[in-house]
């Protein structure tokens, strides 16, 4: 069967603009969570925004107009993956691209409902912008891609999946190249309150230590945007173009709690059940994996399950963990795509960033914790790992590329 290796990266998210940018930052223990403000949002004061104007400077007059900041952030990191890869058009006129995403183009549907309700008149674009499947569209349509074009929303996992799925495709043999990632834009009052409603999101004024995962004192998540995609081949094209590999997907597992729509199952056994399904179809022996970029979102409950389900498959193995939330905040659909580039950097490099803000860690496992730091280490094999509501929990299992 064909062996799956990633080609490109590219990002944008509250840490940097780029994937130099990002990782640097990452390395140098930064943040990107900053303080927020709305008249709307009453009991959440910091967020993780994409900063500056790098979207306006980067994308044409017509992109700006006709797409919504959702799109726009998946046009720049999927055209800076497509360049990363030095892909041609020739290349991927028959490739796949897959993109996950939660909650679509939350910024234009609400726009112009205020505008609706004030009777201006409404965007010709507003149906366009809001699908969650023209994030895509637009990408295809700018590069002239005629493979299949798929959205795929699981919430939290979506990224992850997308990834996934366009690994299988190339395992099939359908395609020699996949074009997958996650975007999400959803800073918008409407989705930061439902999100406080429930008492997901961090009610910290410190933009500095709101994100702390794994944390005893952490009390929520902090809201991120921003959008990750990869370049997926199949080796022997990689090969061929001579392409520089940062890493090799020899695993995709994904199931449901089918428990709960907002909680993960508490016992974590469909987590667990996972895991083990993962290492099983890729012939990898547990002992083997070095290290796991957590969903680690910042929550009682999630990181509890996930120290659970982890030590249900690992208890005994020593292994790295670290999240990437804790420094950009939970980018939603593009969370996993982000966190699967910097799992494959960090394999790449023998580099594992921190937890940050982590002082005084949960009570589980026998794992490796990060605390503020950055650790130079020797990877072989990876897991990145997210979940969503719903339950849907899903991971993928890289190798370091060794040829």
């Amino acid at each position: 069967m064909p062996r799956v290796v990633i080609t490109g990266v590219g990002t944008i998210n509250s840490l940097g603009n780029n994937v130099s940018e990002f990782w640097n930052r990452l390395s140098e223990n930064k943040s990107g969570v900053s303080t927020y403000y709305n008249e709307y949002v009453t009991n959440v004061h910091v967020v993780a925004s994409v900063k500056g104007d790098y979207i306006n400077n980067h994308l044409t007059r017509k992109e700006l107009i006709r797409t919504d900041r959702v799109t726009q952030l998946a046009l720049i990191s999927a055209d800076e993956a497509i360049k990363d890869a030095r892909l041609t058009q020739e290349d991927i006129v028959e490739g796949t691209i897959l993109v996950g995403n939660a909650f679509g183009g939350t910024t234009s549907l609400l726009s112009n409902y205020k505008k609706a309700l004030s009777g201006e008149p409404l965007s010709p674009f507003l149906i366009t912008n809001f699908l969650s499947n023209t994030i895509g569209a637009n990408i295809a349509i700018k590069y002239h891609v005629h493979g299949n074009n798929q959205a795929i929303n699981t919430a939290c996992a979506s990224g992850t999946d997308a990834i996934g799925q366009g690994y299988e495709r190339i395992m099939s043999g359908q395609y020699r190249i996949a074009i997958v990632g996650g975007s999400e834009a959803s800073l918008t009052p409407l989705i930061i309150n439902g999100f406080d409603k429930i008492g997901a999101l961090s009610h910290s004024d410190d933009p500095s230590t709101a994100s702390r995962p794994f944390d005893q004192e952490r009390d929520g998540f902090v809201m991120g945007e921003g959008a990750g995609f990869l370049i997926l081949e199949n080796l022997e094209n990689a090969l061929e173009r001579n392409a520089h590999i940062l890493a090799e997907i020899v695993g995709y597992e994904t199931n449901n709690d089918a428990s709960n729509l907002l909680a993960p199952e508490p016992s974590a056994e469909r987590i667990s059940q996972m895991l083990n399904n993962l290492l099983v179809k890729a012939k990898i022996d547990k002992r083997s994996i070095d290290y796991v970029n957590t969903h680690g979102t910042s929550t009682k409950l999630n990181d509890s399950t996930e120290i659970k389900g982890l030590t249900r498959v690992f208890k005994g193995k020593k292994i790295v963990l670290s999240s990437t939330k804790s420094y950009i905040g939970h980018a939603l659909g593009a969370s996993g795509a982000i966190e699967a580039i910097v799992t494959a950097k960090s394999l790449e490099h023998s580099i594992v960033h921190g937890i940050k803000n982590l002082r005084n860690p949960e009570i589980g496992g026998d794992f490796t914790y990060l605390a503020d730091t950055l650790l130079k280490v020797k990877l072989k094999y990876a897991i990145s790992e997210s979940f969503g509501f719903g339950g849907h929990n899903s991971a993928l299992l890289l190798k370091k590329y060794e040829g």
